[in-house]
């Protein structure tokens, strides 16, 4: 599970969220080297198709805009599929984490840049990437009372088909 593919920032607060992108592709070129099969995570919930079979699924959620400058190119590299979860309102600026707790509103997380929709539209194309919900503002879900709660999920699952022209079979709870 990822979040942003790209060097730490010294002295950030969220530096556990990168993870610099030399140390991304040795990842993924260990998983493909030791064999294992890259699949979405819908795919996960069926069964492997060979006994024994060594599955992965490569998650990024959010929707930073460096899981496509930095991770896709390494996707494409080792044929990897991945699921991306991003958040609907990728407005510039937007800081995420503020919403989940106040302490954390120092405003890093709204400097890092968002992904556009061409890119998303560019990744789904690929072929190795699959859209997951995760949410429309990236709530504290338990915060929220359960019609807003389901207007959260159902509504960034409709505006992600919608907009991309394809199935968002999953959620990751944000």
């Amino acid at each position: 599970m990822y979040h942003m593919v790209r060097d730490a920032v010294p002295g950030a607060r969220f530096n556990k969220m990168r993870v610099a992108p030399p140390v991304f592709r040795r990842q993924v070129e260990w998983l493909a080297r030791e064999g294992w099969t890259f699949c979405f995570v819908s795919e996960l919930l069926r069964p492997a198709s060979k006994p024994g079979e060594k599955r992965v699924a490569l998650t990024f959620d959010d929707g930073y805009r460096d899981n496509y400058t930095a991770a896709f190119p390494v996707l494409l590299e080792f044929n990897a599929k991945a699921t991306l979860y991003p958040v609907v309102d990728r407005r510039p600026s937007l800081d995420w984490s503020t919403k989940k707790k106040s302490k954390h509103s120092s405003g890093e997380l709204g400097k890092e840049p968002k992904i556009a929709d061409a890119e998303i539209l560019e990744m789904v194309a690929s072929g190795l990437v699959e859209l997951g919900g995760h949410g429309l503002t990236h709530p504290n879900l338990p915060q929220l009372s359960e019609a807003e709660a389901a207007k959260e999920i159902t509504g960034c699952k409709q505006w992600l088909e919608q907009t991309f022209k394809v199935e968002a079979p999953t959620f990751c709870y944000p």
